[in-house]
């Protein structure tokens, strides 16, 4: 976009139903980080792999292509995905699979979710699962961010899939999940509850933040 003009304002207004919009107001969930390569790069930036920025200076040359990114894109928000996350992430440890990635910007090899069985399918598996801390989460991504958007610009803080996301994608697996709840419904229960409340309770810690739209 030429002339982004970014209004959080207004777009949080008009998801609340509080007002009629002015235009068309963008919101994405998700922007894949080889799209984010492929226009770094078009705008002759420097490309950081995020994977590879292991100290605080690279890290913040990798968030400022995100922010670079979403703003030329015409982004009233951001929002945070795993690969841009960094210690600001609750990461919880899965079975995945791996196959060739035929997409047309791709990164050679695909991971996607165990959807037969997860990580976890008893209470012994449970109670051994490294689950992650909230001691352990740094909010530097999200404050760094914050402070070096362009003007009028918002963020979505995010710092993992959804409850159920966790559940069947991260834990159980999507065939097992099923059995345990007719088998084991308890299981399934705690699993849950320990999810929401590590889930919840990093939302909680990034209430008030600047320029926080949701």
């Amino acid at each position: 976009m030429k002339y982004p003009r970014p209004d959080k304002e207004e777009f949080r207004k008009v998801i609340l139903r509080k007002k009629i919009p002015s235009r068309v107001h963008l919101v994405e969930l998700h922007i894949d980080a080889e799209v984010i390569r492929y226009f770094t790069e078009k705008w002759n930036r420097k490309w950081i792999e995020p994977c590879l920025a292991k100290d605080r200076k690279s890290q913040e040359l990798v968030l400022a292509n995100y922010i670079e990114c979403w703003y030329r894109l015409g982004y009233d928000c951001l929002r945070f995905t795993s690969d841009f996350r960094f210690s600001g992430s609750l990461s919880f440890a899965s079975k995945r699979r791996v196959g060739e990635d035929t997409a047309l910007l791709s990164k050679e090899k695909r991971h996607w979710v165990e959807e037969k069985k997860g990580i976890i399918s008893s209470w012994q598996d449970f109670e051994s699962y490294s689950w992650p801390s909230l001691d352990k989460l740094d909010l530097w991504p999200f404050e760094f961010t914050s402070k070096n958007l362009p003007e009028a610009m918002g963020i979505f803080a995010s710092f993992s899939p959804g409850v159920f996301e966790v559940l069947f994608n991260e834990l159980f697996g999507l065939e097992t999940l099923s059995y345990l709840l007719y088998d084991k419904p308890d299981l399934v229960q705690a699993a849950a509850d320990r999810v929401g409340e590590l889930i919840y309770g990093a939302y909680k810690k990034i209430i008030g933040l600047d320029n926080l739209v949701g």
